[in-house]
């Protein structure tokens, strides 16, 4: 083992000497306009335009603004509504100098059910970028049949002497019961359930620190084989976990199990007689076929993996650019989550 050194130095230099530039001798891509446009039934439209960048492009040189002078245009079933306004540049990313900034354009026009919404953008060394949708789809009746809460529930407690009290969390488990009716009878509806990865509640208990819930697609309608209900409630879980087409329940009524785990947090055990049942709004959105292929394909990135995988194929439905304008109905489900079973905890604890 007196060698281990010098072999441990070999090799690093061994690995150093693999190292080799290479230069791209390939065609660079020519710059297109960028336009993301999600047109929601009964909501104002908003639209997102930048311009795209070459994957070698040094991150000191990205620019991913909307063209200089780009002029965006509305057009509802074919009549033109007029120009969208430039409301406000977003931040997209702070590790870049300079921040990557995209730009939003408004319209007061609210889409109706069965419009088709085009976007264009026109600016000076750009080809115009159109984006067009499937006629907008419609709401969906659903209804929340029941929550049943589970029997295992878990608590953690965290001594914070210096403060005088304990931080106190419960998480509990339980099956939330959904009945959706596919809304059009022959032909084939996509969805989306999404709970987030780390889904934020109305704060309606004063006394209690920020509630949390999460759904997991156990059910056969998402086509998942499992969702780990016992994982860690901060992983990443991407659109397409919440995907779902009415494949199991065409023409016909269905009931989904979803399970659900949620979290409560206490400063003091006192304080659970201050608590109420914590209510949850959880959006159910029937999407266009474009949008549906767009948060599918999106989400298969993952840019830590990138340069040691194929390109994935983003869905991409603007002509002469890059991006997707789709559309979606979003029908808004009411819950209310039972408060935690406080006995589990043993009272010589606290």
């Amino acid at each position: 083992m007196k060698h281990a050194p010098y072999l441990i130095l070999l090799t690093a230099l061994a690995m150093v000497a693999c190292t080799k530039e290479i230069v791209f001798s390939g065609e660079e891509a020519e710059t297109k306009t960028v336009i993301n446009c999600m047109a929601t039934v009964g909501q104002p439209l908003s639209a997102t335009v930048s311009k795209s960048n070459f994957f070698l492009t040094q991150e000191e040189d990205i620019d991913i603004s909307a063209p200089d002078s780009v002029v965006v245009t509305l057009y509802v079933n074919g009549l033109p509504m007029g120009e969208m306004l430039h409301s406000k540049d977003s931040l997209v990313s702070r590790d870049n100098y300079p921040p990557l900034l995209v730009q939003y354009y408004t319209s007061d026009y609210r889409p109706a059910v069965g419009d088709v919404i085009r976007v264009e953008a026109t600016a000076p060394g750009f080809d115009k970028a159109v984006g067009t949708t499937a006629p907008l789809p419609g709401p969906v009746s659903v209804t929340v049949k029941g929550i049943t809460l589970n029997s295992h529930q878990e608590y953690s407690l965290e001594n914070v002497s210096w403060q005088g009290y304990y931080d106190i969390w419960f998480k509990s488990y339980a099956t939330l019961t959904l009945e959706i009716t596919d809304p059009n009878p022959g032909q084939t509806d996509f969805f989306m359930l999404y709970g987030g990865f780390d889904f934020p509640m109305e704060q309606v208990n004063v006394a209690a620190a920020d509630p949390r819930m999460r759904i997991h697609t156990n059910d056969p309608a998402f086509g998942n084989q499992t969702s780990d209900i016992t994982n860690s409630i901060l992983v990443f879980r991407p659109y397409r976990e919440y995907l779902f087409r009415d494949q199991l329940f065409d023409g016909s009524t269905y009931q989904m199990q979803i399970p659900i785990d949620f979290i409560i947090g206490l400063y003091d055990m006192a304080d659970t007689a201050l608590l109420q049942p914590t209510k949850v709004s959880l959006p159910l959105q029937h999407l266009s076929d474009e949008l549906n292929q767009y948060l599918y394909t999106m989400t298969w990135v993952e840019p830590g993996a990138q340069f040691l995988t194929e390109p994935t194929q983003i869905h991409n439905n603007i002509q002469d650019g890059y991006g997707i304008v789709g559309g979606r109905h979003i029908d808004t489900l009411s819950l209310t989550l039972p408060l935690p079973d406080f006995s589990i905890i043993n009272d010589t604890l606290i």
